[in-house]
């Protein structure tokens, strides 16, 4: 089974835009330092937010990746098709 990252990476590498996952401190104030008197729970996006932003990153990418997925096999057909077309140009269609 494939991370998240690798299908990131694959989708990337065929050309097609990803959706970025913005890690911003400021968003998910559990994740920087707490300044005195602050604690995570006061800041405006609390850690139960921050997994619902990543779980909904995740099947974003989960999306895009199954209809690659189910995309690749029509064009790897067309583009042998077009091959064997270049080759034998007595072939008809």
């Amino acid at each position: 089974m494939l991370t998240q990252d690798q299908k990131e990476a694959i989708l990337r590498a065929a050309g097609i835009t990803v959706p970025e996952w913005e890690h911003d401190a400021s968003r998910f104030p559990s994740d920087r330092r707490e300044r005195p008197g602050e604690s995570p729970s006061t800041g405006p996006v609390n850690a139960e937010a921050r997994a619902l932003a990543a779980k909904t990153h995740a099947l974003a990418i989960n999306e895009l990746f199954e209809r690659y997925v189910a995309r690749r096999p029509e064009t790897s057909l067309r583009e042998a098709d077009e091959v064997m077309r270049r080759r034998s140009p007595t072939r008809r269609a």
